[in-house]
Formats: structure tokens, sequence, C-alpha cells
């Protein structure tokens, strides 16, 4: 590009590219008021999530309409309040050690598909601390069938209904149903308290879903079908892209042995250097915090992923008629786009091969280089918007790979594609975030013995990622 900005003409519609880097372009795209990030959501998922009409006025907001900015701090509340993160993240590891548990019983190999098996115990455990302690994804088959139904969007998109996959319809159809008719009776107040052990009542952090069903409520815009899209939402954009996160990182460390040797080795001297052990089952507790300072190969291979498959563009809606940078027309209801792939994949600031994945970039004097990663663009331009779950994702994503790699023999079939050191390439169609592999290879998991309950104390977190 040699401007600010790019035109693609499509029929009824234009979309302008705006350069992430050069000519101010960003700074602009911030200081544009007629834009929506859920409207764009709406445009291009309406006909695939099957979004009730409901929600579309609301969807379709600017977003610096009070309604929208409101329902960004209670986002904001959800995911940059600390004692919330740590209680999310405290939440999701004891879960999951609990799942495992249940799983794996005899000490007998499994063989699983890889991301399979972080989306389901991911979407359990979230919905047990989003929704509340039955949350509506303790299902095994509504997880099993949001599953089909997310992962093939692409196949719902058809201008006829006939034309889409028939077995994405019926995902789809159960999955609305389901959450229709499971959740839409609580209460309105997300609220909540539980008794403390004493015959008295003590306070509860409220879940994200109920603090949203409370926004809706207090603007008038809660509609049962509509609230039914806000769940599928929170599901597809905020938990999907967790699951990928890991999933992606997994894969690189596991077709690549010597880095995996290497990472397994800084594990293991983290959990020599844990504060200690639970008293009732003599289980490891990790300190989370010092993972930074004794995994510095983990976290470098966590943002060369960010950097390789964390590229997604930033887009918005345009509400209305505008004018950018003083000189572009936008029309209403165009896209305006800012390509993250170019910076990512930028060798003036990644050096040689940046089309190569090279964890050791992201090192200097054997710990990350903070200069190279405050260079990824993966969760937003400042001002425009920068996504409030990007702590949690990092301090459930760290955790999740250190409790894997030290509870697991993680092998990979022989002959496999992981086996030979090849990762899955990202799936080619549109998606609500990162990109997902085209493949999910299956590998076979075998407990070590005397690893099964590590544990996480996250009280010396802080935000960052």
């Amino acid at each position: 590009m040699t401007s600010a900005v790019g035109t693609i003409h499509f029929p009824g519609k234009s979309v302008y590219v705006i350069h992430p880097e050069k000519f101010g372009g960003t700074k602009a795209f911030a200081k544009t008021r007629e834009r929506s990030l859920m409207a764009g959501f709406w445009l291009a998922y309406d006909k695939a999530i099957g979004l009730s009409p409901g929600s579309k006025h609301w969807m379709c907001l600017p977003d610096d309409d009070e309604f929208r900015k409101a329902l960004v701090k209670v986002f904001k509340a959800q995911f940059l309040d600390l004692g919330l993160l740590k209680h999310y993240s405290a939440g999701v590891d004891e879960r999951v050690g609990k799942y495992w548990d249940e799983r794996f019983t005899d000490g007998a190999p499994l063989k699983l598909n890889l991301g399979a098996w972080i989306y389901d115990d991911l979407l359990r455990a979230f919905s047990s601390l989003f929704w509340d302690e039955e949350g509506p994804f303790q299902d095994r088959e509504l997880r099993e069938q949001t599953s089909i139904f997310l992962g093939n969007l692409h196949n719902l998109m058809a201008p006829m209904e006939f034309l889409n996959s028939s077995q994405a319809r019926r995902a789809r159809a159960f999955v609305r149903q389901k959450l229709d008719t499971g959740h839409v009776d609580s209460e309105k107040s997300p609220d909540k308290t539980t008794s403390n052990g004493k015959g008295e009542e003590a306070s509860k952090p409220a879940g994200l879903l109920a603090a949203i069903r409370q926004h809706l409520f207090q603007w008038d815009a809660y509609e049962p079908h509509a609230w039914v899209d806000y769940q599928i939402s929170v599901v597809a954009v905020v938990l999907s892209n967790i699951v990928t996160a890991i999933q992606w990182t997994l894969l690189y460390i596991l077709s690549r042995p010597e880095l995996k040797a290497q990472i397994i080795t800084e594990i293991r001297t983290l959990v020599e250097h844990c504060d200690g052990v639970e008293g009732s089952t003599g289980s490891p507790v990790i300190d989370a915090a010092k993972i930074r300072e004794y995994c510095p190969h983990l976290l470098a291979t966590w943002y060369e992923m960010l950097r390789m498959n964390g590229a997604v563009p930033v887009a918005r809606y345009i509400t209305d008629n505008a004018v950018f940078m003083s000189k572009y027309e936008l029309k209403k209801g165009s896209i305006m786009v800012s390509p993250m792939a170019v910076r990512h994949f930028n060798p003036d600031i990644w050096g040689p091969e940046p089309e190569s994945f090279h964890p050791e970039r992201m090192i200097k004097d054997g710990q990350v280089n903070t200069d190279m990663t405050r260079q990824l663009g993966t969760f937003g331009i400042p001002g425009v918007g920068i996504c409030p779950g990007r702590y949690l994702a990092f301090n459930v994503a760290m955790s999740m790979l250190v409790k894997m790699l030290v509870s697991f023999d993680i092998d990979c079939p022989e002959g496999g594609m992981l086996a030979q050191g090849i990762v899955p390439k990202p799936k080619g169609h549109m998606s609500l975030g990162m990109s997902e592999p085209e493949q999910d290879p299956e590998v076979l998991l075998s407990r070590r013995a005397g690893a099964a309950s590590v544990k996480f104390d996250f009280t010396n977190i802080k935000p960052g990622w």
C-alpha cells in the first residue's frame, strides 16, 4: 500500500483497508466515531449463527453509543479486575484438574484429538464460572454439538438455507434450543451468595453471563432469543480463541522435539521451586507468577505463536457516512479493516524469515524480549479496542500448558504430521478471531506418576500478557 487507505469494491459494499503501520492510519481509525464492532459481527455471522432480530438493534449501535460503552465496561470489570482474574484463573485450574482425575483413572494411555480435548475441558470449566456451577455446558452433548456448530460456521453461510451443511444446521438448532430453554428463567441480578461454612452468607463473584444479563435488563434490552445470541457470542469469541491459542502453542511444541525438551526442563525447574504442597493431598503448588521467571522458552513460544497465528484483522462496520483523515469518504454500511498480518510479518520488525516460526526471536539474554512482544498487534489497536480478555487468556494458557506438560507424557503417533515436524496450516475461511488449524492431530496421553494433582496459586499474578 502506498497510502493510508486502500479500497476494495464489492456490489453494494466497500471495504476500506487501513495500513496498520504507516501514514497515521490507525490513529485516525481510533478517532473515527461512526464505527461498530458488533455490527460487523452481525453482518458477518447473522445468517450462520441464526442471530435473533431482537438483538440486531443493540448489536448495530456505534461503539460510542452509551449502551455499547456500558457493555464494554461490563467486560472490563469482569476481565481486568485483578480479583476476578485470579478467581477465574484458579477456577479453571481447579476444575480442569478434577476433569483429568475423572478421565484418566487407571493409568492407561488415551488417544485423543488435541484440540477437542482442550476445548471440551475448558468449555466445561468456564461454563461453571461464567454461568454458574450448573452452567449449560456441563451437558456433554451440548459441548459436542457446540463444537460442530461453531467449527462449521463457514458451512452455514449459503444464501439459501437448504444449501448449508445439514449436520451444521442440526447442531445450530440443538445449541440454540438448549440455551434458549436452559438458563432463561434464572434471576435478573448477577449478585450471588454462598455459604461460608459458618451459617452465614459470603459473597461470590458474579459470573460474566450474569453481569451481561443484568446489563441487558438495565437497558430494557433483554429478549430471550437475543439472550441466546449473547451466550453463543461469549463461547465463539472469548472461549474459542483461548482454546485455539493453547492448541496452536502445543502444536508448535510437540512438532519440535528440541523445543519440547527445553520447555519441559524449564517446567521441572519451576516445579522444583514451588512454594510448597497442598496439605490435604501433598500436591505441588506452583506460583503462577513464577512462570515468567523460570519458563522463558515457553513464553517465547507463546508470543511467537501469537505473531504467526494471531494476526487477526481489526475490522469495524461503518454506521454512518464519515470522512476519514479529512479526505477519504467512508460510506455507511461498508467495512473498515486494518490487516495486522502486514505488521506481524514485517522483516524490518522481526528480522529475517518472518514467515517461519522461530521463538528465539522473542528471547534476549535468556529472558523474553519485551521490546519485541510490544510490537504484537494480536489483541487490537490502542484507541480502537484492546481485547479485555488478554490477561485471562495469558494466565489460563500458561497454567494449562505447564499443567499439561508436567502431568502427561504427550506422544505423537509415528508417521503422523507432528512426528514429522509438520504443523497444520490455518483454516482458510473467515473465523471469529484466531483461525483454527486445518487438522486436529491425535496424540497419545499418559498420566505421569506423582503428577496427578499439580495446582497453581494465582495470588501473585499481575496484569500482563
